[in-house]
């Protein structure tokens, strides 16, 4: 007979089928690869007796508690389920949402750190500052601080004293003289822990590297090598996320957490979950809080460029997050750095730093130099610290609108705002501009979205009245996707039509005036691949030498929420794994696959195993289904779908691609006939491309059940960007081709 098979197991919300089998090897090979933890979730509580209550119910059932989220910022736990349980709470973790008290649930995501670039210089100590990385006998400042007028707020002498600072990394040495030497009360690293997913500790000594490199740029000083930080008398709140090279979602959370616990007054990351570009993700969810909060936050916007627009890292996604890229020594935007916006057109980055061949302090002592995104988002940091010292506040909508408005817009043409917001970091300027403009950006959405409208406001603090004169400068237009609908970013002529209510004016001081911004698409674009257009409004000192202010301003030509979602058709292939090419793909075709046994063993009846006849040409490896989303999906839900479906249970003898699965099997939603979902999707707020690694399926559905042997295909179903989930028209789907899909204890009956 063919049935399905339920394990006596707790039913994760999402099951990682990508680590089914991992040894070290593969894991080292997906290096950069966002994945789930098994079995485990983030579940956030409408307060601390609901926590309590949900804590004790996962404990009765076997389960164990990874973090607890005692903040008034974000009441909840993180908890692993167990492998197996006496059966009671198979469906557990799927009616979560349903529970009295249960606001949000959210898989664990875990996501490997991004391979950076440093170079340790290895000269003897006394030829040191001849390099960049150090200061020269003259007091010469690095470049990055010269580029960003760090120098001139140093030369005020602000440093960042009495102010504390957050840094959610890989932890940091203290021991090394460009960090202190020590760690905890009158030490610059006075704060911090190690939040493994597991446990919290109070050491948050690196063991990788990254986090002392980010700290050493944030705040790092010796006076004896050379080497200066941004805010080199700031006290440094080391919160050590993860054991090694990576970490999971849980440990951020409780990460960010704790820095304002410990009374952190900006706090930076470096580390998050590349593409996982929603507003709506937990670790961004709770960094907006802290931002609402009044902390001002900042986050790497990732380093994957290659992965086209719409591809933010979060919690740099996040509303209000200070999300950075990276620029090159020449003011370039670096090669590697990500660009934005995000999937409901929130402009991101807000600014862009120096990150490419910037000087750091290495882990062992040493001086070095590194790139990424993971090295400007502390430069700004340290900016915030200083700015923050010479203004005598903390308020996250004023010092975004500082950074942003007094920013340099790079290039010329000027590159798009999706790729360095308001453009290059001024220091000094933010520190010390007399004149306020908010918001710091303008974003107007797409055209079914189009915002007629928006204000600023322009605020002049200084001691005379000012005249000032506003207009507008384009910037580059980007092409979302090619003519087959691929990811494209294929720069092109044309700018958006910008109207101001005013363009000339005088202030008195402490006076302000509004200013209504209107946008109307670029002429001569095609709408169908949807073009990312922007620039900046100027504003500008009558008869001043003095640089404007700019702000940016971004939309797009087109709709998406009637876009393609995928790229390419769907498909399946098999994995393999080696120690050299790390992992390659090879296509099924009409090639039976063999899985292994459901972790209880080869039961009596699955697959029918007496009545299958199997060819003897077969691949012995979990079939791995790819979908590639252009932009990403409010919501994704894949389903197996059988090919061969029977009114009743077949009893004549069977070939494995012959099986039937009974009609009373299957689930009808939206006119897919399946007989369950792949466990982890149905998954909220995936980022573009997010599927584009594939997911091993080993036989295992939503359900907690095994599916039977017999021909299959797998079936995406995804929401628009901007879609309503209850009208069947904003939904789209896509298939893999089909495969033939069985067990190892099937293979018994060889014929």
């Amino acid at each position: 007979m063919t049935r399905l098979y339920l394990l006596s197991a707790l039913l994760p919300i999402v099951a990682n089928a990508l680590a089914i089998g991992a040894t070290n090897e593969t894991a080292s090979a997906a290096k950069n690869e966002t994945s789930v933890v098994d079995d485990a979730f983030i579940v956030e509580c409408s307060s601390l007796s609901d926590v309590e209550s949900l804590r004790q119910e996962i404990q009765s059932l076997g389960g164990t508690i990874r973090q607890n989220y005692t903040s008034d910022i974000f009441f909840g736990l993180s908890a692993q389920l167990p492998g197996e349980s006496d059966g009671k709470a198979s469906n557990f973790s799927a009616e979560m949402k349903t529970k009295s008290g249960v606001k949000n649930v959210w898989p664990i995501e875990t996501v490997t750190l991004p391979e950076e670039e440093t170079e340790e210089i290895e000269e003897a100590q006394e030829n040191l500052q001849r390099h960049y990385s150090r200061r020269a006998s003259d007091g010469k400042a690095p470049w990055n601080h010269l580029m960003t007028q760090v120098d001139k707020l140093h030369a005020e002498g602000y440093t960042g004293k009495g102010i504390k600072v957050g840094v959610v990394d890989t932890g940091v040495n203290y021991t090394i003289k460009a960090l202190g030497g020590c760690f905890g009360p009158n030490c610059r690293v006075a704060f911090g822990g190690l939040f493994d997913g597991k446990t919290v500790q109070p050491d948050p000594m690196d063991g990788n590297g990254h986090g002392t490199m980010v700290a050493s740029i944030l705040a790092g000083y010796s006076e004896e090598d050379g080497f200066i930080g941004v805010a080199p008398n700031a006290t440094i709140g080391a919160y050590k996320i993860g054991g090694g090279g990576s970490h999971s979602e849980d440990s951020l959370i409780a990460a960010w957490l704790q820095a304002e616990k410990d009374g952190m007054q900006v706090i930076v990351s470096s580390s998050g979950i590349q593409g996982g570009n929603w507003a709506q993700r937990p670790t961004a969810l709770v960094v907006s809080r802290l931002v609402a909060k009044g902390i001002p936050c900042v986050a790497g916007i990732g380093n994957k460029r290659d992965k086209g627009l719409f591809n933010i890292m979060n919690p740099s996604s996040g509303r209000g997050v200070i999300s950075v890229n990276s620029f090159s020594q020449d003011g370039y935007v670096a090669g590697l750095a990500a660009a934005g916006p995000s999937p409901e057109l929130d402009i991101k980055p807000q600014v862009g730093a120096p990150g490419d061949n910037v000087p750091v302090a290495l882990r062992d002592g040493n001086y070095g130099s590194t790139s990424g995104t993971s090295f400007a988002g502390p430069l700004v940091a340290g900016i915030i610290t200083l700015i923050a010292e010479a203004r005598g506040t903390f308020d996250p909508k004023l010092i975004e609108s500082l950074l942003v408005s007094t920013a340099e817009p790079r290039g010329d043409p000027k590159y798009s705002v999706a790729l360095q917001g308001g453009g290059l970091v001024q220091a000094w300027d933010a520190a010390h501009t007399t004149t306020l403009v908010q918001p710091a950006s303008l974003a107007f959405n797409d055209t079914d979205h189009r915002v007629p409208k928006l204000s600023l406001t322009i605020t002049n603090t200084a001691k005379s009245d000012v005249q000032y004169e506003l207009s507008t400068v384009a910037a580059d237009s980007i092409y979302t996707r090619d003519q087959r609908g691929d990811k494209a970013d294929e720069m092109i002529k044309g700018s958006a039509q910008i109207k101001l209510s005013q363009s000339s004016f005088t202030l008195k001081p402490n006076q302000s005036t509004s200013v209504d911004v209107s946008a109307s698409d670029p002429d001569g674009v095609d709408a169908q691949r949807l073009p990312v257009w922007s620039g900046y409004v100027k504003v500008q000192e009558a008869n001043s030498s003095d640089k404007a202010l700019t702000v940016p301003y971004l939309g797009l030509a087109g709709s998406l929420r009637s876009m393609q979602l995928f790229m390419e058709s769907g498909h399946v292939s098999v994995r393999n794994w080696n120690r050299l090419s790390a992992m390659s793909y090879s296509q099924i075709g009409d090639t039976p696959v063999v899985v292994a046994d459901p972790p209880s063993g080869p039961e009596e009846g699955i697959g029918s195993i007496e009545n299958f006849e199997w060819p003897a040409d077969t691949i012995h490896n979990n079939p791995v289904a790819f979908f590639n989303l252009v932009i990403g999906t409010p919501r994704i839900e894949v389903y197996v779908v059988p090919l061969n479906i029977c009114p009743k249970q077949a009893n004549e003898k069977l070939t494995v691609g012959k099986a039937c699965v009974p009609e009373s099997s299957l689930v009808d939603v939206a006119g897919i006939k399946s007989i369950g979902l792949i466990p982890g999707y149905a998954h909220d707020y995936r980022g573009r491309g997010e599927l584009e690694n594939g997911f091993a399926f080993n036989g295992l559905l939503e359900t907690g059940e095994y599916a039977p042997p017999g021909r299959y295909k797998f079936v995406a179903r995804a929401l628009s960007v901007f879609g309503d989930a209850n009208n069947e028209a904003h939904w789209q789907v896509q298939e893999t081709d089909e495969i033939t899909f069985g067990y190892e204890s099937s293979l018994l009956s060889v014929k």
